[in-house]
């Protein structure tokens, strides 16, 4: 925390899910030590967000790359599901990149049994003949063409894409045609385009790799701002 920080109530404001604090008890990159966000080098991403309004829009969010970059080198690329099947404990947090085909949203392809209000969408893949199907839950929402003209290009259905995240748990998916999966749900940090080899156009980044504002120090979980 900054010795200039003077704190008040009414300078409070909580962003869930903007500091990356899973990374800490993460297998995969326990070693890793988290310097100033705000110093770091970003990476800015077309997102879809909310206005003040609550209308949709689109806008460049700055990330934060060199967290991007250190997901990308210490991900586990081979995962798919009966690993968990069989030892759900040493998978669970656990970073994963998954090469598979967006079916679409959740209300085209599943729901969650006991929880539906998360953002979800259902990645179908196999890793060496297996199947490595997986529920993919967002922090915010997929990136949008907001009209006909628009440049930027949203993710559709039907494209091939990779998905970074980290591993959760296994839970239950009702599909829309009656069957009932158990399915390893992913909670997503990047996604890429297939063809992306090198993994240099992201596609969509989760808001917790976001680098916070000018003017702001994290705590924990919990982002604060202070006086100039």
């Amino acid at each position: 925390m900054k010795s200039k920080a003077a704190f008040s109530a009414t300078q409070l404001i909580v962003l869930i899910g903007v500091l990356p604090s899973f990374f800490i008890s993460c297998s995969t990159v326990s070693g890793y030590i988290f310097s100033d966000t705000s110093q770091r080098e970003s990476t800015p991403v077309v997102s879809t967000l909310k206005d003040s309004t609550g209308q949709m829009e689109n806008a460049l969010i700055p990330y934060d790359k060199e967290l991007m970059a250190h997901i990308l080198k210490n991900a586990y690329y081979d995962f798919y599901n009966a690993q968990m099947y069989k030892n759900e404990d040493a998978w669970r947090n656990k970073v994963v990149a998954i090469y598979g085909h967006y079916s679409g949203e959740s209300s085209d392809a599943l729901m969650p049994v006991e929880n539906s209000s998360d953002n979800w969408f259902y990645l179908e893949s196999y890793y060496d003949n297996h199947a490595a199907n997986v529920a993919v839950r967002l922090d915010h929402p997929l990136p949008l063409q907001m009209s006909a003209g628009d440049a930027f290009r949203g993710i559709a259905p039907g494209e091939d894409v990779v998905v970074f995240g980290d591993l959760l748990d296994l839970e239950k998916f009702l599909f829309d045609d009656g069957t009932t999966h158990l399915l390893p749900v992913v909670r997503c940090l990047m996604i890429y385009d297939n063809d992306d080899r090198n993994f240099q156009y992201p596609r969509w980044v989760s808001s917790r790799l976001r680098i916070p504002p000018e003017g702001t120090v994290t705590v924990d979980s919990l982002l604060f701002e202070y006086d100039q």
